[in-house]
């Protein structure tokens, strides 16, 4: 019995051994992974941050950054740009974990017109300061702004054709998938952040514009060019896929609209921006080649959309009439009422026009108490003529009308 004891104390005393072996190796394991982390981090931050220096956290050098940032603030607001900016970049080099400051420095270039130097800076805040839903909102904007800007502020158009035009294309999608990937995150540090949604919902909206626009302008390369048939079949395969990738941005950039509205209900910018991003859509669905069940299927996604686009342009026209002003949240074309009234013109007209040519017995349609064909001319009519009382410069609308 006691050899039998001793054995078992032993065998004990080896598990009791094994676990904190164990259990110190886990430790050890945690405290790699945690410091390869935390090196990833300082690795990335160097990388966005040049002139960071060792010993550049204390309290002394954080109350220079913070004087410094003053001082190019009241510059800044007295537009003095020229001697705001280097201050700016003299307190990201005192303390460079200070997202705010990078936020602030972005936003100088900005309006310096120094927009790819906006961008790197945002970007950089998020870096130093990555629980900072301000500076992914900053990254939103300034990403924004270069992305609906890019093709003129390096010289060149966005007219411009062959690689160049591609070239322009891929680099203002992946800016605003980059702008509508910062936007959410903002939204997940506060849901209540309302220029992180509508940043979101323009980033969303432009990229899916600038894949409509490209597939549109390929559609007239073909008919200039006059492709072979079956060249044709496999570059409509290829324009429905990218319609498909568009119709997805257009509604992620729908779901942005929907969160910033419910966080301010009467923003007639959202609101126009937002039906303007459903007119898009529609139209591209209407442009789309497919064959005959595809083609019914799309037709009935497009009127679905059109619908959107009119129900958005109506409150949008509603609301600005009011006297609502659109915040400057860096927006796209200007929402005013004449223009929402005109496009809402627009859309009622091309519905007409697309109802008369899926139903062209106008007698039927109004037997079964439907609107008929004639009555759609008619409301556009008058609403274009509303949309020339309001802004007799709005020629467009007088063509329509």
């Amino acid at each position: 019995k006691k050899g039998g004891g001793g054995r078992r104390r032993a065998a004990s005393a080896a598990a009791d051994s094994a676990t904190t072996s164990a259990t110190g190796i886990t430790l050890v394991c945690r405290a790699v992974a945690l410091f390869a982390a935390v090196a990833a981090v300082a690795l990335a931050a160097a990388h966005f941050l040049p002139g960071r220096r060792d010993g550049a956290h204390g309290p002394e050098a954080a109350a220079k950054a913070e004087a410094l940032r003053r001082r190019a603030i009241r510059h800044a607001t007295a537009g003095r740009l020229d001697r705001a900016i280097p201050l700016f970049e003299a307190a990201v080099r005192a303390s460079p974990s200070l997202g705010e400051t990078h936020s602030n420095l972005a936003f100088a270039y900005k309006n310096a017109g120094r927009l790819r130097d906006a961008v790197d800076a945002a970007v950089a805040g998020s870096v130093a300061a990555p629980a900072d839903p301000g500076v992914w909102a900053r990254v939103a904007s300034s990403s924004n702004f270069l992305a609906k800007r890019l093709g003129t502020v390096d010289g060149s158009s966005d007219r411009s054709s062959g690689l160049q035009r591609i070239a322009n294309a891929a680099e203002k999608i992946r800016l605003y998938r980059q702008a509508l990937a910062a936007g959410r995150r903002a939204l997940q540090l506060q849901p209540t952040h309302f220029v992180a949604a509508f940043n979101a919902g323009m980033a969303g909206a432009g990229a899916a514009m600038v894949i409509f626009q490209d597939g549109d302008d390929h559609h007239h390369q073909q008919d200039d060019d006059h492709h072979h048939q079956q060249d044709d079949d496999d570059d409509d395969d290829d324009d429905l896929r990218d319609q498909d990738a568009g119709l997805a941005l257009a509604a992620e950039a729908e779901d942005m609209y929907a969160v910033a509205l419910r966080l301010h209900p009467n923003h007639g910018g959202v609101l126009f921006e937002a039906g303007s991003i459903a007119a898009a859509a529609y139209r591209a669905l209407l442009r789309g080649t497919a064959g005959v069940g595809a083609r019914a299927q799309r037709d009935a996604e497009a009127a679905v959309w059109r619908a959107r686009a009119e129900g958005r342009y109506r409150e949008a026209a509603a609301v600005l009439r009011a006297g609502a002003v659109p915040d400057n949240t860096d927006g796209g074309d200007a929402a005013t009422p004449a223009n929402a009234l005109f496009r809402v013109a627009s859309l009622v007209y091309e519905g007409a026009l697309a109802d008369k040519g899926q139903d062209k017995d106008a007698d039927a349609d109004e037997a079964k108490g439907g609107i008929t064909v004639p009555a759609r001319m008619a409301e556009a009519m008058a609403l274009s003529r509303r949309a020339t009382e309001l802004d007799p410069s709005l020629a467009t609308a007088f063509a329509l009308l």
